[in-house]
Order: structure tokens, then sequence, then C-alpha cells
């Protein structure tokens, strides 16, 4: 049985292995995240870092997939560039107050950088400010935060997955075809 789950899982390693860029992405041109009005580029990622930088990155919880393919992709990316990364999860959602301390120990502990997988859009500024204020560079990543002092954004748009889905249902289910029920999950304020 596990020869045929390698053989099966072989033509997926091979497929993340090859190289994911250039890679296209919208870039929002005029006001606060997230607009309609976006470029769109293609990304092409450093060769390398200019030094092994000492990196921690904080996620709400590691009880998906989503969030494992996230942390997949960072860990590849930071042995791709030669940095130094240390994943934390503050246990889910409704653990802000976790999520707060993990940051500031990472920092304390000397910590060249943090990559935000934010619990709370609002929750995090101070915090941030404080980073700011230190020199600390600070990624938001995935799913967005208020504060102006972070270094970069790299963000999912849940206005266009949700506008996609529903996009999708439509297409399923046109006008003149028969009435489908939609559940609607809304998660987390």
């Amino acid at each position: 049985i596990w020869m045929m789950i390698a053989l099966l899982l072989a033509p997926l390693l091979v497929q993340a292995a090859r190289q994911w860029y250039p890679f296209p992405v919208e870039v929002p041109t005029t006001g606060p995240i997230p607009t309609s009005e976006k470029t769109v580029i293609n990304y092409v990622p450093l060769e390398k870092a200019q030094r092994r930088w000492s990196l921690c990155a904080f996620f709400p919880h590691m009880k998906d997939s989503y969030w494992l393919a996230v942390n997949f992709g960072l860990a590849r990316e930071g042995e791709r560039f030669g940095v130094q990364m240390r994943l934390y999860q503050a246990g889910g959602y409704d653990n802000l107050p976790t999520q707060i301390e993990q940051i500031k120990e990472c920092v304390a502990q000397g910590a060249d950088g943090v990559i935000i997988g934010a619990i709370s859009y609002h929750g995090l500024d101070s915090l941030v400010d404080k980073l700011h204020a230190q020199g600390v560079p600070v990624v938001d990543l995935v799913n967005g935060m208020s504060s102006d002092k972070v270094s970069a954004r790299s963000l999912v748009s849940f206005e266009e997955m949700g506008y996609r889905a529903g996009e999708y249902i439509a297409r399923l289910h046109p006008k003149s075809g028969k009435p489908a029920k939609v559940a609607w999950f809304p998660g987390p304020s």
C-alpha cells in the first residue's frame, strides 16, 4: 500500500518542486485594501536572501489543509531563500492573546522580522505599531490587518473568493433552472 501511495504522490511532488514563478499578482493601485482597482504584475522572487535572516511566522491555527499548505509554501521558500524561520500557531481564531504573546516572545528572542497570518483585523494594531518603532519588519499574510505600519502584504481577497464562489453557483443553477439551496458559513467576525 505504501508503494501505491508513493506512486500516487510522485506527480504532485514533482509539480511542487518545479519553479512556480513568475506568478501573476494583482497589486492595488489606489485606496486601502480591498480595492477594485488593481494592476497585474508578474512576481519574481529574489534568488537568495542577502543574509540568513531569523524570521517568525504566526498562523491562527494548523487545523486544516489551508494553513498547512501556507506553512508548506513558507517553509519551502524559507529553505530556498536560506533563512531561518520558526512557526507559531495560536490554536484558533479565538486565541488573540496567545498570538500576541507568541509575537512578543519571538521578537524578544531576536527575530529580524515577522510574518503574521492575523487572527484579528484590528487586534494587532498596537503591537504592529511597537514593532515598527523597533525597526522590526511585519509582513501581513493572508487575512489582512488594518495597521498602516506593515512593511508588506501578501493577502487573499475574500471579496474576490466570495464573488467567484457565487459566480460558480450561478452557472450551475441559472435563473431559468431548478431552485437551489445554498448554505453560507461566514466564520468568525
